[in-house]
């Protein structure tokens, strides 16, 4: 995300002053942090400030300040494989996301919604805590994620009400609570049918958001040009492995 500007500074000295009120923790204190907000309401303060009393109550909501200590159900493990790849050449960090593995229908039909989001909020927690201290080429401080969706293997049987209700949840929570945190996001592999995903997510995203993501098929020669001009530094090819899966990009 750029620095501010002259005129956002001033804007965010007015909007301090208004949300004066709330005690914000040092991690959301910064001009940086101050400025998602600004940027995703677009600069209109009285919006800005609804945003973040309604993220305020969220996090209180979701117990998301101790979601650190979230543990996830044993027989869950492996079943929602992603992991961070590393950072890109601004230090942003960049995360992948085997989402055509992933069994949600299983995880929220022996568990709850809850064990197929929490560990989303948990790693984007985790991911804000990694970024802390971290500046770019140009000195600004790291505040967006990369993230790589890999959907091969993707299964019809996941497009359920279940797993559908759950990403529309996700969808909306992640667009009011985290602006300006995607960088970009690359979705490779898209077999024919994850427009029926996409229609329950697209409602729920910003044209912001909609303009950093790319959906691409199976076409290799359409996607790896793709992934490796946009983290050059990454190894290639991508590996990932758990207990239950071995998968290389």
């Amino acid at each position: 995300m750029a620095s501010p500007t002259s005129e956002e500074l001033k804007l965010l000295k007015k909007f301090r002053n208004i949300i004066e009120d709330i005690h914000l923790k040092e991690d959301m204190d910064s001009d940086m942090e101050l400025l998602r907000w600004l940027r995703a309401r677009d600069y209109n303060l009285l919006q800005a400030e609804a945003m973040l009393r309604k993220h305020m109550q969220w996090r209180i909501d979701r117990n998301y300040d101790k979601m650190d200590s979230w543990e996830e159900c044993p027989k869950f493990e492996g079943l929602l494989p992603q992991k961070v790849l590393g950072v890109d050449d601004d230090n942003c960090p960049i995360l992948l996301l085997l989402m055509g593995r992933w069994n949600g229908r299983k995880v929220i039909q022996e568990g709850a919604r809850e064990d197929c989001i929490n560990p989303q909020w948990k790693l984007y927690k985790g991911l804000k805590e990694r970024m802390k201290f971290k500046k770019t080429r140009d000195g600004t401080p790291v505040t967006q994620v990369s993230i790589i969706i890999d959907l091969s293997n993707l299964s019809m049987r996941q497009a359920c009400i279940p797993v559908c209700g759950a990403l529309s949840e996700f969808a909306r929570d992640f667009e009011a609570n985290f602006p300006e945190f995607l960088k970009i996001m690359i979705i490779i592999n898209a077999p024919w049918f994850f427009s029926i995903f996409f229609k329950v997510i697209r409602p729920f995203c910003s044209p912001k958001t909609l303009e950093k993501i790319h959906i691409l098929g199976s076409n290799r020669e359409e996607w790896v040009p793709l992934i490796r001009n946009s983290f050059p530094n990454l190894p290639w090819p991508i590996v990932y492995e758990d207990k239950l899966t071995k998968h290389i990009v």
